[in-house]
C-alpha cells in the first residue's frame, strides 16, 4: 500500500499564484516518489492534476482577499474561523504524513490538531514579526505571538523554510533541534520561458511595479516618484490591503503616467513585463526577514531591478547583475 502525504495550505490556489508556485512542486515531488498525495485548500475548483494518486479536498467556506479586510479583530475572527474549519477537513485524513504550508499563523498554531510524529511545517514567512510596534497592544501581541510561534514549530519532526535568514532566525529564537530544510520559493519552467522572452517594445523608460500592493511595499513611494517624473510611464500589478489608499492617491495627484491595473491573470504578465524597462519593488524594514516571491520572476526577465530596502531580499539580489 502506497504512503500518503497531506499538503494543507490556508490561501486558495485558484486565485494565488505565489501560493500555487509554492505548492505545485511539492505536489509534484510527492507523486513522482510514488505517494498518495492530498491537497486540501479553501477553493471552489480542483487543481487539474491528471494522476490517480492525487486528491483535492475543498473547503466549501465563501473564502474572502483577507488583505482586504480593514478592520483587524474582524479579520482575526474571520481567519480564525475559516482556518478551523480547514484544519478539521485535514484533520479527517489518515495520511503518513501532513505538511502545513504557513503563510498564516493561524494555521500554525492549529497545528496542535496534528501527530508531531507526522508533522512538517512549510514556513513560508515570519508573519509574527511584522506586526506593528505602533502602541503597547500591538507589542504586547507580537510577543504572545512570537512565543506560541515557537511553541508550535517545535512540536513538528522538520521545518521547510524559503531562506538562510529564516532558518538563522528559528535556531536563534527558538533553539528548534529538527530537521530544517531549505526551499527556496520560485516560478515554474513554463511561467520562466514565457518571461524570459519579454524583450521590451518601447525605448522610454517604464517602470513596472507587479506584486502585493500592502504594508510592507510602501507603495507610496513609487506615487510619489511617478508625480516627480512626469514623463515616465508607470505600471503598478496586484492587489492587497493598501489597494484602494493607492488608487485614491493617483486620483488626488491627477497622475496620468501612472497605470493601475488590480489583480491581473497570468497570461497577461508577460504583455505587461514587454512594456517595462525597469522593475521596482521594496520592503520597508520591519520586513527585513521576507524575500518576495515576485523578485524571481523581475530575475527572470533579465531587465533591470531597482530594490528599496535591506535585509534578506539586498543580500540575495547581490547575487545577481540586473
Amino acid at each position: 500500500m502506497k504512503k500518503s502525504i497531506q499538503f494543507v495550505i490556508s490561501a486558495p490556489i485558484s486565485t494565488s499564484q505565489v501560493s500555487k508556485n509554492r505548492i505545485l512542486p511539492f505536489l509534484n515531488s510527492g507523486l513522482n516518489s510514488e505517494y498518495r498525495v492530498e491537497l486540501v485548500s479553501p477553493d471552489k475548483v480542483k487543481l487539474n492534476i491528471q494522476n490517480d494518486s492525487f486528491v483535492h479536498k475543498l473547503l466549501s467556506f465563501n473564502y474572502k482577499d483577507k488583505e482586504k479586510i480593514n478592520n483587524f479583530l474582524y479579520r482575526v475572527i474571520y481567519e480564525f474561523n475559516y482556518i478551523f474549519k480547514l484544519a478539521m477537513l485535514a484533520r479527517q485524513s489518515k495520511s503518513d504524513i501532513t505538511v502545513l504550508s504557513i503563510p498564516s499563523p493561524i494555521l500554525l498554531f492549529f497545528s496542535f490538531l496534528f501527530s508531531k510524529q507526522r508533522l512538517i511545517i512549510d514556513l513560508r514567512d515570519l508573519t509574527w514579526e511584522y506586526l506593528p510596534n505602533s502602541n503597547i497592544l500591538w507589542r504586547l501581541l507580537k510577543i504572545i505571538s512570537k512565543i506560541g510561534a515557537g511553541f508550535f514549530l517545535k512540536r513538528a519532526k522538520a521545518i521547510i523554510v524559503t531562506n538562510f535568514a529564516e532558518k538563522n532566525y528559528i535556531l536563534e529564537n527558538y533553539s528548534y533541534t529538527g530537521t530544517i530544510i531549505k526551499v527556496s520559493n520560485g516560478i515554474s519552467k513554463n511561467q520562466f520561458m514565457q518571461i524570459n522572452q519579454c524583450h521590451t517594445n518601447y525605448a522610454m523608460p517604464c517602470v513596472g511595479y507587479l506584486g502585493n500592493i500592502g504594508l510592507g511595499q510602501k507603495i507610496e513611494f513609487l506615487i510619489n516618484a511617478a508625480e516627480m517624473l512626469p514623463n515616465i510611464k508607470f505600471l503598478i500589478v496586484g492587489d492587497g490591503g493598501g489597494y484602494k489608499d493607492i488608487e485614491q492617491l493617483i486620483k488626488i495627484k491627477n497622475l496620468k503616467n501612472v497605470h493601475l491595473y488590480g489583480r491581473v491573470d497570468w497570461k497577461k504578465i508577460p504583455e505587461i513585463y514587454k512594456e517595462t524597462n525597469i522593475l521596482y519593488t521594496q520592503l520597508i524594514e520591519d520586513f527585513n526577514y521576507g524575500l518576495p516571491s515576485k523578485l524571481y520572476e523581475y530575475l527572470a526577465t533579465g531587465k533591470c531591478i531597482l530594490y528599496g530596502g535591506s535585509g534578506t531580499a539586498k543580500t540575495f539580489l547581490k547575487d545577481f547583475d540586473n
